[in-house]
């Protein structure tokens, strides 16, 4: 175990010791930070749709420039991190053995012992219990609680001061840690406040656009009013929703705006960039291909839409007219069951060329469903023998999916999407994570 800095204070005196979990509580030569690290690259596969080959690159390029790949995720894709942390972590274990020597060394330390990770709690317990030290540590709930800073020190850096993170995590003076911490909670409420705000103008701006026969190619919109901080989460959702390339522009009030561009399979966006950039209609630009990121001289708007019209108009009719959902099997909500997904799980890991099965629940009916948190929606599905499955449909609310689901409340539908494993305060169960529906009725298609 690496030798702690106690700043010059007797052992005694010290009330608090935080661990950091992977490759210090245990020895590197066990790779299991490299079996972390191929699931890391099939996400960001799989996520976005692009090669090993590219997310290597792209992995690479986020840990350089946010410090992990997954707040690079996050800023640049919308990424939800639960997801994220829950598949990178499920990974083989049982190279870890007991460490009566690690534990001797940690029954010596005085004061409470807590694990500092960034990982699910899952793999927190697992790893202690393996090493047979959990006993030595408060409980696991100071694992998981850790991770709610992530978003609040991203929120720093977004829309305020990107030091209030390191200044929180240094800080030896628990007053001023607590008021620190504050700030960031206001912050990170802020930023929620004014990404919605944000996401709520582009999208009519979108819809402007667009027009009542849903025509365009990409979807470049700006404001004066929206922090630069926020345009690739607003970018992200315009994409999502409107299912082609998007540009969220912060004109910041001047002559000059800064943005992000979100893409859809199949078409490069960077590319498209960097050869505006060559044609003079960019200050600055760059990205790859599912994002992008621009400098332009406001005025210059009109044009740079323009120029992405003609430019990406045949791969992105190609792409939506590709855009169909192949189906790797159906099941009713009683055959969902954690045997099953383990045994799904040994196909893995998922990625690009071995993309996360997709299962169908046909016939199932609509129990419950209503929206929770900013922008999800959540449904209890139940089959035609009365058994049940949870469903979750992420960043739905206000789009056609999750509008379908409200719309078809009591009624039954065929839904679509890939299981999981739902943990909350302890407890563990099988989801659905939805990805489409549609009426089991024929004659109601129309209506979704």
């Amino acid at each position: 175990m690496p030798m702690a800095s106690t700043g010059g204070r007797p052992l005694a005196e010290i009330e608090t010791w935080i661990f950091d979990l992977d490759n210090t509580l245990y020895p590197h030569h066990l790779n299991l930070w490299q079996q972390v690290d191929e699931r890391i690259r099939a996400y960001v596969s799989n996520f976005l749709k692009v090669s090993k080959d590219e997310a290597v690159r792209l992995q690479k390029d986020y840990y350089r420039r946010y410090g992990t790949t997954m707040r690079g995720m996050m800023t640049e894709h919308g990424m939800s991190p639960d997801d994220y942390l829950d598949f990178v972590h499920k990974i083989d274990h049982s190279p870890l053995t007991p460490n009566p020597a690690l534990g001797a060394a940690l029954e010596k330390l005085p004061g409470r012992k807590l694990i500092l990770t960034n990982g699910t709690r899952k793999h927190a317990n697992s790893v202690m219990q393996k090493l047979d030290i959990h006993h030595h540590f408060v409980s696991d709930a100071a694992v998981a609680k850790l991770n709610a800073l992530g978003p609040r020190i991203n929120a720093g850096g977004r829309i305020g001061r990107a030091d209030l993170g390191t200044q929180l995590l240094l800080s030896t003076d628990s007053t001023a840690a607590a008021a620190l911490a504050a700030q960031l909670d206001n912050l990170n409420k802020e930023r929620q406040a004014i990404e919605l705000a944000a996401v709520a103008e582009a999208e009519a701006e979108a819809l402007a656009a667009l027009g009542i026969e849903d025509k365009g190619t990409v979807l470049v919109t700006a404001s004066p009013r929206w922090h630069p901080g926020v345009v690739g989460l607003v970018a992200a959702r315009l994409k999502e929703r409107f299912g082609r390339p998007a540009f969220a522009i912060a004109l910041g009030g001047g002559e000059i705006g800064t943005g992000s561009g979100r893409s859809i399979a199949g078409v490069d966006l960077g590319r498209a960039v960097r050869h505006a950039v060559a044609a003079g209609l960019l200050m600055k630009g760059g990205g790859h291909a599912m994002a992008a990121g621009v400098t332009l001289k406001a005025g210059a708007l009109a044009e740079f839409r323009a120029f992405l019209e003609s430019r990406l108009s045949a791969d992105v009719e190609a792409a939506r007219s590709d855009d169909a959902l192949l189906v790797d099997g159906a099941l009713t909500a009683r055959a969902a069951t954690a045997e099953l997904l383990a045994t799904l799980a040994t196909a893995g890991p998922f990625g690009a060329g071995n993309p996360e099965p997709v299962i169908a629940l046909p016939a199932h009916t609509i129990a419950h469903v209503d929206e929770v948190g900013q922008a999800h929606v959540r449904t209890r599905l139940q089959s035609g023998d009365n058994a049940t499955i949870n469903a979750i449909a992420f960043r739905a609310a206000g789009q056609k999916l999750g509008q379908a689901l409200l719309k078809n409340r009591g009624r039954a539908v065929h839904v679509a999407g890939t299981l999981s494993v739902d943990r909350w305060q302890g407890n563990e169960r099988i989801q659905l994570r939805m990805i489409d529906v549609a009426p089991a009725n024929p004659m109601e298609r129309s209506q979704v």
